[in-house]
């Protein structure tokens, strides 16, 4: 619309211009030597502008002509750069299937083609030397990426990856900074960034960044809550002082009041400080909520003075637990085998029945066992409850997520691969019982163990 107008008023000017000077005639006299020339106005202004478009016209051409080799340099070049990049597609997928002759090949001539000063074509020779296995130039061309604006985080990136190889965690870590300060929002990036961190165990660093984590929703909120407890507990591990340990704990306890590790923690803490009141508060008051095995041994621990003399006191203290959550089978079984003790056959096998229909474990089926022996019934009855132990569900169990591998206790760090707040208590292959630990990915790689 704004051109058609524009036209319009062009065309307008052009017409008065015309009108103006047929309304005003005249000539145009030129006289050179010993001639002269006289022209109508209108025909001198005609011949003036067919003058200066053929003016125009040989300097265009006369241009053109000069400048034929630098054409013919532009569209050679436009040539060069079409077959590069082809070269360099046909190289990153030979990168991609893994095949380092096709891959070194296509870097070649990728490199004479586009030359040095390409960043992709640095990217291509950069893998190609690292899937022939030459992990110095490989780096070193990494390196030279550094310099590029445009692909500075694809030499990070691999640098990154090549630290991590050598499991230079130090180093890797420095890149992951550089590279989430040029992509703060990357989702890869803050998951591995924030692993770093924690195996470097640059605790405040790691809540920094988790906090970001969860405002981009990379990690969820429970996942979060969880892992802050979990870093809480690992810095109390590393504490010089006692009041500093404990201090740490009771704040990852008060953090997460449902996370079992903190509570477990918090109450063998008061135990080994002599503080029995408050540890008896904490056991209380976390197996009214959440009444896992592991507060059993602290109970136990925990037994007055007067009751811990006699058997009976110890059944009757345990009981407690029992009255505190009734539907706890291990607090049942936890009683059974106290009751066993007393020599209190009959009330040991009352236990084991309400214990047996909450959870039918293969552990409250062996103790079974052993009371049939204790009562002393036939091996054949004994073996009937071996064999059910064997054919029952075994006991949870403190595991790591990640590897399978079981543990007495739960910790921050799971041994000997060092992984995060990836032990959980649960059926190893399983469903677990807590929330899942953060789990870190590259770019839908692997995830980078800690």
């Amino acid at each position: 619309m704004i051109r058609a107008l524009w036209f319009i008023v062009k065309l307008s000017l052009i017409v008065a211009l015309a009108v103006w000077i047929a309304d005003r005639p005249g000539f145009v006299q030129m006289e050179w030597l010993n001639y002269s020339v006289r022209i109508d106005m209108g025909l001198f202004l005609v011949l003036f502008l067919a003058v200066v478009l053929l003016s125009i016209l040989i300097y265009s051409l006369l241009r053109g002509l000069a400048d034929l080799p630098g054409i013919w340099r532009r569209q050679s070049g436009l040539r060069n750069r079409e077959k590069g990049h082809r070269a360099l597609m046909l190289g990153l997928t030979a990168v991609a299937v893994g095949d380092p002759k096709a891959a070194t090949a296509q870097a070649r001539l990728t490199q004479k083609l586009l030359g040095e000063d390409d960043g992709l074509a640095l990217l291509l020779q950069a893998q190609a030397a690292r899937l022939e296995g030459l992990e110095d130039r490989s780096r070193e061309i990494f390196t030279n990426l550094l310099d590029h604006p445009d692909a500075a985080f694809l030499g990070i990136r691999g640098l990154l990856q090549t630290a991590l190889d050598r499991r230079d965690y130090g180093q890797a870590l420095i890149l992951a900074r550089r590279g989430l300060a040029l992509h703060p929002r990357q989702s890869w990036l803050l998951r591995l960034a924030y692993d770093l961190e924690i195996r470097n165990r640059h605790w405040e660093e790691a809540r920094r960044i988790l906090k970001k984590a969860e405002k981009e929703g990379v990690v969820p909120p429970s996942q979060a809550l969880a892992d802050r407890a979990a870093m809480l507990l690992a810095e109390a591990d590393e504490a010089l002082t006692v009041p500093e340990s404990l201090g740490k704990i009771k704040k990852a306890a008060a953090l997460n009041p449902d996370f079992i590790p903190a509570a477990l923690r918090l109450g063998q803490a008061y135990l080994d400080a002599g503080n029995r009141r408050a540890a008896l508060r904490v056991v209380e008051k976390a197996w009214k909520v959440h009444p896992h095995p592991g507060f059993i041994p602290l109970w136990k621990a925990l037994v007055p003075a007067k009751k811990s003399a006699h058997p009976a006191g110890r059944l009757k203290w345990l009981e407690k637990l029992v009255d505190l959550r009734p539907e706890s089978s291990d607090a049942l079984r936890a009683v059974m085998a106290a009751a066993m003790e007393s020599g209190l056959w009959a009330q040991a096998v009352i236990f084991f029945e309400r214990a047996e229909a909450l959870h039918p474990c293969a552990d409250l089926y062996r103790l079974r066992a052993d009371l049939e022996e204790n009562l002393g019934g036939s091996p054949d009855r004994v073996r009937l409850w071996l064999e059910k132990a064997m054919e029952a569900l075994p006991s949870p169990v403190w595991f790591c997520r990640e590897t399978g591998i079981i543990y007495e206790s739960w910790n921050a760090i799971a041994r000997p691969h060092g992984a995060f707040n990836t032990i959980i208590w649960g059926f190893p292959g399983g469903q677990s019982d807590l929330p899942d630990p953060l789990r870190v990915t590259v770019d839908g790689a692997s995830g980078v163990p800690i």
